[in-house]
């Protein structure tokens, strides 16, 4: 291994030699690290887009719509249900029997006059009888909304098994979900329907603790806008006024006790997706994730799960974009719905277990293969945070440096507000934000380096309060100055590294704290440098709990660093 090794600096500063040897050391390192292995175990570039992506078949019917199917459960309600069937025409099925999918089972709206009704279309055109559904409480169906809870599961198993049992369909049932109806998939998946061949998965958590209720621990905002939003399509037209203040009541409390539930314990298990149950039936899964998707983490996550019998995807989007991407039905999809249900030849399945967009949009290497994530040869790169601002191996003497809390710090950039992270217009904004915040940059790169991962961040800290909030950003530090955002990982202080118990924070009294930087893949460039920020807010993605004050980064030998995985 190659040691980067730095002297301390003097009052005179860096004299040219050890200047000229720090970045020589650099390169050296940087070479090892950016190119890694040539087996054929390493990332392989697969440019341009893997035909895979685009794979696509004439369609061969009509669809046949029949609105308002209310689909029996077992507890003698139903779900009001759309169903699309292949047709010669548009009021003839074909007869015959035909695979089906369960298509975006979720609390979102109405059935027809909301929810993606050119993909049912397009599932009916091309073969398969499409039925979506929502769920109780939501879109005709009578009841409570139980958001990604036991019922809303155990509804999903009565669906798939009414679809596999109709005369026109072969037994052959697949999900396909977007977000929540990516979510309710792998909950369905988990109860093992009896003709459940394979569910896609897109936009999904792994765990909803960590994933968007409490990252690192802390109260996650968005979490609220998503469960308050719900409310808007609950059903509460034609019940009883004392059943609409319940129905209405069920979405407010959720919100609150998901928001004030702090720690990660037995009451995050009714939303636990049991990924063990998934892995005994031996079900395939075409899993999608995007770079800037609000499911950064929980993606690459789930596959980790279920590497054996997990394809994954991990693509250049956003959430709000990424359906526009795949088109959910069409191309992959399709693809993947063709191999496993129609059991056709022609229908490939994808060219790797992991494809993954290589970023940043404009200067990665694009599509990669890989046999897994992390791709094998990943090792970690430990790099100090040092008392003069440097970002690297080795430490300088120990020191502190403190900055005051502003609970309101963040970036107007997430997945459902403003640009995507890479958009001009929030580097500017973040690259003037950077320059606020505690940071530590590495010397300029002079080869390029990829990350492959999620890094993590050991932070020393001490508070000035009882309580506080650490937020760590890795950035990629352009030539010009400007700072694009990579991850970004969080640690609520008073709670245990498991997030199981609460711990005492003594004011002025220094702890460890580890974050976890959500991964990514991302090629930093020769000429750019790696960034590590610290500060104790990130509006929109976190409430801003964190109590003002002052808080402590003690750097230098012994103290605070960051190790990336690196390639």
């Amino acid at each position: 291994m190659v040691r980067l090794t730095i002297r301390r600096l003097g009052a005179a500063g860096m004299q040219r030699r050890e200047i000229v040897t720090i970045l020589a050391a650099l390169a050296q390192t940087a070479v090892l690290l950016a190119h890694g292995p040539t087996s054929s175990s390493a990332l392989a570039a697969v440019n341009p887009v893997p035909s895979w992506l685009t794979y696509t078949r004439p369609a061969a019917y009509q669809a046949v719509v029949i609105d308002g199917v209310q689909v029996p459960l077992r507890d003698s309600s139903y779900l009001s249900c759309d169903l699309y069937r292949p047709g010669t025409s548009t009021s003839s099925p074909v007869a015959g029997r035909f695979p089906g999918v369960v298509y975006q089972y979720h609390g979102y709206g109405t059935n027809r006059a909301e929810v993606d009704p050119p993909q049912l279309k397009f599932l009916a055109e091309h073969g398969y009888n499409a039925l979506q559904c929502s769920v109780r409480g939501v879109g005709g169906s009578p009841g409570t909304i139980d958001i990604v809870g036991p019922q809303e599961a155990s509804d999903g198993y009565d669906i798939v098994e009414w679809l596999a049992t109709q005369p026109w369909s072969n037994g052959q049932i697949g999900m396909v979900g977007y977000s929540y109806g990516a979510i309710t998939a792998y909950l369905v998946a988990a109860l093992r329907p009896p003709h459940l061949r394979t569910i896609v998965s897109q936009a999904s958590y792994e765990d909803l603790y960590l994933d968007i209720a409490h990252l690192g621990g802390v109260r996650g905002a968005d979490v609220r806008g998503w469960l308050l939003a719900l409310l808007e399509s609950l059903n509460t037209v034609g019940t009883p006024p004392q059943q609409q203040v319940e129905i209405e009541q069920q979405g407010v409390l959720t919100d609150t006790e998901w928001g004030n539930h702090l720690l990660d314990d037995s009451y995050w298990q009714r939303y636990a997706i049991d990924f063990s149950a998934i892995k005994q039936s031996g079900m395939p899964i075409l899993a999608f994730g995007g770079w800037y998707d609000i499911y950064q983490r929980g993606m690459p996550a789930a596959y980790q799960q279920l590497p054996k019998q997990t394809w994954l995807v991990m693509q250049n989007v956003s959430h709000v974009d990424s359906p526009s991407f795949y088109g959910t039905a069409s191309g992959p999809t399709l693809a993947w719905l063709d191999h496993w249900l129609m059991r056709l030849k022609s229908a490939p399945l994808p060219t790797a277990h992991v494809l993954s967009y290589e970023m940043p949009a404009t200067g990665g290497h694009g599509w990669t293969a890989s046999t897994s994530w992390p791709p094998p040869g990943v090792g970690s790169m430990r790099l100090q945070m040092n008392s003069d601002g440097t970002l690297s191996h080795n430490a300088t003497q120990a020191g502190s440096t403190a900055y005051a809390v502003n609970p309101g710090d963040g970036m107007p950039s997430y997945w459902n507000i403003g640009d995507r992270p890479d958009s001009p217009e929030i580097i500017a904004w973040n690259t003037a934000r950077e320059a606020q915040r505690v940071h530590f940059t590495t010397p300029v790169l002079q080869h390029d380096l990829v990350m492959t991962g999620a890094a993590q961040a050991q932070i020393e800290a001490a508070f000035s309060a009882t309580d506080g909030i650490l937020v760590a950003r890795l950035s990629d530090v352009a030539p010009d100055g400007s700072v694009t955002l990579v991850g970004t990982g969080w640690a609520q202080a008073s709670l245990s590294p498991d997030y199981k118990q609460t711990v005492p924070v003594i004011p002025g009294q220094p702890r460890f704290y580890n974050l976890e930087i959500w991964p990514s893949h991302w090629r930093f460039l020769a000429g750019h440098r790696l960034q590590i920020s610290i500060s104790s807010g990130d509006v929109p993605r976190i409430m801003p709990d964190a109590p003002l004050g002052t808080v402590t980064v003690y750097t230098g030998s012994g103290a605070s660093s960051v190790a990336i995985p690196v390639l």
